[in-house]
């Protein structure tokens, strides 16, 4: 991820997203206090505070974050002497695991716990929100415009004792720069020591540390209650469903191809309709609109055959005039929760580590 400025990227913006790209690559205590100087509008301070963290930890910064920064202190008539001799380069690697439960928790579970997890739809049990949580969610649920907040724990990539796994909170929302200090400093009231608070607007702007972080979560408190999930089968070869004219199934499969990626694999699986062909053509994976979930299969037989979904997710797309939604991130992860719960085996849960994809690959 780059930071730029631009006509529709604000400084303030701009060095907010710097702060997400650095996080997890330096200490936390400097990407802790440097989010409430941001908030409090002292960008100076937070320049200082970057520049030279990078320089003696050998971070690199691209060429536009050098000129954010400089920008920065140029306005505050604050000295720039710090930038000299910063280190150049993208981000590296990330060096974490992460899961959605703290250590006990994993332990007593022998490692295994799904990737996922949707503490809104019935916490109590093991990895339930605990009273550090609940201060996180009071704070979020006090604040203007958010939409979801969720908790992970943080975890050394390899077998370390050092760092300690740590607990990391996500929160989407309109104003992120102040929801991040909002719930800091909460967080720090109830006894967290340089607490982790990684805010956003869309999850398409996260570095891949929050995105495998957000990936691998539990969600602690959404803007709206959890609705009903269903999942629709692959037509049956031995009662094969009735076909759509050719108009209609253009655009049926139009919305299936458009659902959100849940679950990707490169198997493929053999054609019901057409048992004797030498080649496996037909996907495995699953998509999803938020309310329906699909293997993959649905939308080959339907482009290939012309084949009709079953009759309610076929009258859900007609009543969306064949648009697929745009799913926020809380949508997405309850999706991804409902098919771990459907899914959940030992080859699809544990920690996940670098390397490892965002989606869950079967």
């Amino acid at each position: 991820m780059t930071t730029t400025t631009g006509p529709t990227t604000d400084r303030r913006t701009a060095v907010h997203r710097l702060l997400l790209r650095l996080a997890g690559q330096v200490p936390d205590e400097v990407v802790s206090a440097a989010r409430q100087w941001l908030a409090a509008d002292q960008l100076a301070e937070v320049a200082q505070a970057v520049a030279f963290t990078c320089l003696t930890g050998g971070v690199g910064l691209t060429a536009p974050e050098h000129v954010l920064l400089a920008g920065v202190l140029a306005d505050a008539g604050a000295d720039g002497d710090v930038l000299a001799g910063l280190p150049t380069g993208e981000a590296p690697p990330v060096a974490y695991g992460m899961a959605p439960v703290g250590p006990q928790v994993l332990a007593a579970a022998g490692g295994r716990m799904p990737y996922s997890m949707d503490l809104t739809v019935g916490g109590d049990g093991p990895g339930g929100p605990d009273d550090l949580d609940r201060a996180a969610v009071a704070a979020v649920a006090a604040a203007p415009g958010p939409v979801g907040l969720w908790r992970a724990w943080r975890y050394p990539a390899v077998d370390t004792p050092y760092p300690a796994p740590k607990r990391l909170y996500l929160v989407q929302g309109a104003e992120p720069v102040a929801l991040a200090a909002r719930v800091g400093s909460t967080l720090e009231a109830a006894g967290e020591r340089h607490p982790l608070v990684e805010a956003f607007g869309e999850p398409v702007e996260l570095p891949e540390y929050q995105r495998r972080a957000l990936a691998y979560s539990a969600l602690l408190w959404a803007d709206r209650p959890a609705g009903p999930l269903r999942t629709a089968a692959p037509p049956d070869p031995a009662a094969p469903p009735g076909t759509l004219t050719d108009d209609e199934a253009e655009r049926v499969v139009a919305y299936l191809g458009a659902g959100v990626p849940l679950l990707t694999s490169p198997h493929r699986s053999a054609d019901g309709f057409d048992p004797a062909s030498a080649a496996d053509p037909v996907p495995t994976g699953v998509r999803g609109d938020g309310r329906w979930l699909w293997p993959e299969a649905v939308t080959y037989y339907a482009d290939q055959y012309g084949f009709a979904p079953e009759p309610d997710l076929l009258a859900a797309i007609r009543a969306a005039d064949y648009t697929a939604p745009t799913l926020d991130a809380v949508a997405v992860h309850r999706s991804l929760s409902y098919l771990f719960a459907a899914l959940c085996d030992p080859a699809r849960i544990g920690v996940n580590h670098p390397g490892g994809s965002p989606v869950v690959e079967a």
